[in-house]
Order: structure tokens, then sequence, then C-alpha cells
């Protein structure tokens, strides 16, 4: 009988205590991703990077190549040439070497820069589009793809923002 009273009170304290909640934000996700890849500034973009990732591919290939180049030569010269005249030349290839590496380091930094510096421009010109989108439909929030596991088709505005977009550039 203990037992019921305990149950039956903790059911009742539930029950008064226990509220539903309902949302009436309006919900919706893009996949940004998509649409900088789809959106006609965002090709652009992208093209700039891709043409600035290939001039620094090209230049390295090239350093690379003397380097190569180099260590053939004196590989050629190690049975013919003095220990001296190889060591010599041997600390050579290692300084230039080196060299190679910091300006592949550079290469790689500045290129990171440029590419971080192109999407932050490309998201402050796409941010007043996808607000004023929220703002006349009356979204609330707004996820990227990558954050939603399962949504409802007609939540997706990724076409409709890449079509806005593209209306606007």
């Amino acid at each position: 009988m203990l037992n019921i009273k305990a149950i039956s009170k903790f059911v009742i304290i539930f029950f008064l205590f226990f509220t539903n909640s309902y949302s009436i934000e309006k919900v919706a996700f893009i996949n940004i991703d998509l649409v900088i890849k789809r959106s006609n500034i965002g090709i652009v973009m992208l093209k700039k990077i891709e043409t600035l990732n290939n001039q620094n591919i090209e230049k390295l290939k090239i350093k690379q190549s003397e380097l190569k180049d180099l260590e053939d030569e004196i590989k050629k010269k190690q049975n013919i040439a003095s220990k001296d005249e190889i060591n010599k030349e041997l600390d050579t290839l290692k300084k230039k070497i080196k060299q190679y590496n910091e300006e592949k380091d550079i290469l790689v930094s500045e290129f990171k820069n440029f590419k971080k510096k192109e999407l932050d421009l490309i998201m402050d010109k796409i941010n007043p589009i996808v607000q004023k989108y929220m703002k006349d439909n009356s979204i609330e929030l707004l996820f990227d793809s990558k954050n939603v596991y399962i949504g409802d088709k007609r939540s997706d505005l990724t076409e409709i923002i890449i079509n806005e977009i593209n209306a606007t550039f």
C-alpha cells in the first residue's frame, strides 16, 4: 500500500510539472559548401584560389626538379671528385633543400591566408542576402547541413539561396 501511495504521488507530481514545449520558430538548413561551389560569385572565387594553387605547385615542381638534377650531378661525380669537393656540393645541396622547404612553408602559409581571406570576403557578400531571405520568410534559425543529422527536404534552402545569390551577382 505504501508503494502505491508513493507511485501515485510521483505520477501526480510528474504530470503537474510536465509541460509541453512547442516551437513556433521556423528552422531551415543549407549546404554552404554547395552554395559557394554553385553560386556565380563562389565560382569566380574558387577559380582564383585554384589558379594560385596551381601557380604555387608549378613553382615548387620547378625547384624540386632543379634539386633533383643537382643531386644526380653529385652522384655522378661521387667516384670521380675528391671527398672535400663532394662534401662542399652536398652542403650546398642541403642548404638549397632547406631553402626550398622554407619557401614551400611560406607558400603554403600565404595560400592558406589567401584562401581564408577570399572565403571571408564571399561570406561577407553572401550573408546579407541570406539574412534578407530569412527575414522575408520569417526564418529564425539557419543551420549548415553538415550539422543536421536529418531534416525535411522542404527545410533545405540550398537551391533557393543559390538562386537568390546568382540573381544579386
